[in-house]
């Protein structure tokens, strides 16, 4: 009877830090796949091999940063309806555990990319580093300061395809630096809705800066972030460049789920108010799946 009793509260123990470390959040870590999907380089074993251990080590030190964000968040965490279930602000693991395991996972990174084979492992551990880095001074400071935060936030996922593309050896092209800043940063400042929207509604600062982040401020940025992210890649589907390197003159089609995308995310953000958490809404927003697998597909059928 005690035999099972402690392996019931292992298990409950081991379940509250695989909370702590949000896996349900490395779907982000896909930007790492992007160098290659957008190279032709899906069919290359060596490559895929090199871009799957760049993806691991990115799902370890971005859960080393969730640990350390939380545990700077966790009075704040208490007073969100939904955060507040997180395992620090729940009181469930403490803050010194939360760092002793962000600090394990960040030293697991570089031995992973050490030892996995993959090109320039080096330079790839320099750039994670660089995103755990950014990351701490963003927990620590920069989330307090309205534009730099989400620049910084956006940053990371600059730093994800950058990694995928030295981590492979795929040479990057600007475009795809571009897109995935413009892309990010549209995510991000459509969460600050989310952060805006309680402050209004129930008084309570989910942040620090959301003062500086009045609803209908924020409504005019991310429709102007939304036009120049259609704009700007309407501009890659029809640049001479990426036609050429393609293949077809056909890369404009894809632009019709980009618009639908976007429009579906502004409706989710401005009317439905549940942009809280990007990597749910797309877990669960049946449209969006749709309208990305379309893209997805469109691409395969242009690039392979």
């Amino acid at each position: 009877m005690q035999a099972s009793i402690a392996q019931q509260q292992i298990m409950a123990s081991f379940c509250t830090y695989v909370k702590l470390l949000r896996p349900e959040q490395w779907v982000k870590n896909v930007f790492v796949l992007l160098p290659l999907f957008f190279s032709g380089s899906m069919l290359d074993g060596a490559k895929v091999s090199d871009a799957l251990w760049v993806f691991a080590a990115f799902c370890l030190i971005s859960s080393s940063v969730y640990c350390i964000n939380d545990a700077c968040d966790a009075d704040t965490d208490r007073l969100h309806p939904d955060k507040r279930h997180r395992p620090i602000a729940s009181g469930l693991i403490s803050r010194r555990h939360a760092l002793i395991a962000a600090a394990t996972l960040a030293t697991a990174v570089a031995p992973i990319c050490l030892f996995s084979g993959m090109c320039r492992p080096g330079l790839v551990i320099t750039i994670i580093y660089s995103y755990l880095l950014l990351n701490i001074a963003y927990c620590i400071r920069f989330k307090r300061y309205h534009v730099i935060d989400v620049v910084i936030l956006s940053s990371g996922y600059v730093l994800r395809v950058l990694a995928g593309g030295v981590g492979t050896s795929i040479t990057l092209s600007s475009w795809i630096l571009v897109m995935t800043f413009l892309i990010a940063l549209f995510l991000s400042v459509a969460k600050r809705c989310d952060d805006a929207t309680i402050y209004k509604t129930t008084g309570e600062k989910m942040r620090s800066n959301v003062d500086f982040y009045a609803r209908n401020g924020i409504e005019i940025a991310l429709r102007a972030i939304a036009g120049v992210t259609f704009a700007c890649y309407m501009l890659y589907t029809v640049s001479d460049e990426v036609m050429q390197r393609l293949h077809s003159h056909y890369v404009f089609i894809t632009s019709i789920f980009v618009l639908i995308g976007l429009m579906r995310y502004l409706h989710i953000t401005l009317v439905q108010h549940r942009s809280g958490n990007p990597t749910s809404v797309l877990l669960h927003d049946h449209l969006l799946q749709l309208d990305i697998a379309l893209w997805i597909l469109t691409f395969v059928l242009i690039i392979y």
